[in-house]
């Protein structure tokens, strides 16, 4: 049972989920779902229920949730299929989180439209994470005695098998999907125990039966989520995923997952290898080596302003440019050179232009592109001075020490 309540304490709504009274008789089964309780807290995603709290009141067991507004998708199911791209956006969220559960070591075990909420920004949510579990390992199951939701359950399930794994929640996941897609589940039938042996042994449903406008590249998703042998399905839920995004969303590069939106929080982003042109081009140490980058101390300051840190300025064409240079050929060891370009860079008028078209050109002597600073002086050291000073000095100490021992 799932009760409405108000946090006295914090002033919010939560939802409160009230396990069954038998549950609780065993102190055994206390103790067990307190550990779920506590795995089940550890999940932090996005897309998961966040569970505030959980606690014991005589027999009872409950958790504190908090309170999705949004209502379920079995609501909106009620009213028949969802848009394609929607379906795909709440079935990359989910899987998404249900990745990182299992991860964990959780298995859900019971993914239905019931167990996906949604809150007022339209995210969905996943719930319930290990209650079923906590049920089967409360009872001894029995051939008439199922738990969980028949229209999803997997054929392992459906079988009783105990040992369960992540694939079990793959192929609910992708019968979810189905459902959302078509508007109907992917098996129906009156009597549970029918239903359950439809899982088992009827064919994949197809698309085509119950939507056939829809692209016909998703029956591949069906038949290898639904597969009735858990090694023939997707390795993982975010491979169903991503495969659904595809088929729906060809053109989805990196652009497309950055954006932010009511989907982008916790799906994992489904990207596609970047073409040669849309790549950034490798740089290796030796290329560096050879042809080293620019930079802006050694560039005239009408160059340093503009250039970028990956590229090199080329060299102008301009002849009346004559402060343009290749730096790239000058020497470390004489990027010092003062730059001295020409006070007057305005263009002259076009008689002089004519004239020096046709005299012949400079040469680069006569226009030389920077000057070298003069070179300092050099302070020649007075030898003779030092070398008197220190003689001096020696006599000196000398005669001290010969005063001391008294040998005068």
């Amino acid at each position: 049972m799932v009760y409405l309540a108000q946090d006295a304490s914090f002033e919010r709504q939560v939802a409160i989920k009230v396990l069954a009274s038998n549950l609780g008789a065993d102190p055994e089964n206390r103790e067990r779902f307190r550990r779920e309780a506590k795995a089940i807290a550890l999940i932090e995603h996005t897309a998961v229920v966040p569970v505030y709290e959980y606690g014991e009141d005589g027999e009872l067991l409950y958790l504190v949730m908090r309170f999705m507004q949004g209502g379920s998708l079995k609501d909106r199911l009620s009213h028949g299929p969802v848009p394609l791209e929607f379906a795909s956006a709440v079935t990359a969220r989910i899987a998404s989180a249900l990745d990182k559960a299992h991860s964990m070591g959780m298995i859900h075990r019971d993914i239905k439209p019931g167990n996906i909420l949604f809150d007022l920004e339209e995210n969905p949510y996943i719930t319930d994470f290990g209650l079923v579990k906590l049920v089967e390992a409360s009872v001894q199951l029995s051939h008439s005695e199922f738990f969980g939701t028949p229209v999803y359950t997997s054929p392992e399930q459906c079988q009783g098998e105990k040992t369960i794994d992540a694939r079990a929640d793959t192929y609910s996941l992708t019968a979810v999907f189905f459902h959302m897609v078509t508007g109907s589940p992917p098996y129906q039938s009156k009597n549970a125990m029918a239903l359950l042996m439809k899982h088992i042994s009827d064919p994949i449903p197809r698309l085509a039966d119950t939507a056939p406008g829809l692209p016909s590249a998703l029956q591949s998703v069906i038949d290898r989520g639904m597969a009735k042998s858990p090694s023939d399905r997707y390795g993982s839920t975010g491979d169903m995923a991503r495969n659904v995004e595809r088929i729906v969303s060809p053109k989805h590069t990196t652009a497309a997952a950055g954006a932010s939106g009511p989907w982008s929080d916790g799906i994992p982003s489904t990207t596609f290898p970047l073409t040669a042109t849309e790549s950034t081009p490798a740089v290796s140490f030796d290329s560096l080596r050879k042809k080293p980058p620019a930079r802006r101390d050694s560039l005239p300051p009408e160059m340093a302003a503009g250039v970028k840190t990956a590229q090199t300025p080329e060299p102008s064409t301009d002849p009346l440019a004559t402060h343009a240079m290749d730096f790239r050929a000058i020497p470390t060891e004489r990027r010092h050179l003062e730059w001295k370009p020409r006070a007057d860079i305005s263009p002259p008028p076009a008689s002089e232009i004519a004239l020096s078209s046709a005299a012949p050109a400079p040469s680069k002597q006569t226009q030389p592109a920077y000057t070298e600073p003069p070179k300092p002086l050099e302070k020649k050291t007075a030898g003779i001075p030092v070398l008197l000073l220190i003689l001096v000095l020696l006599v000196i100490s000398v005669l001290y020490f010969a005063l001391q021992r008294h040998l005068f």
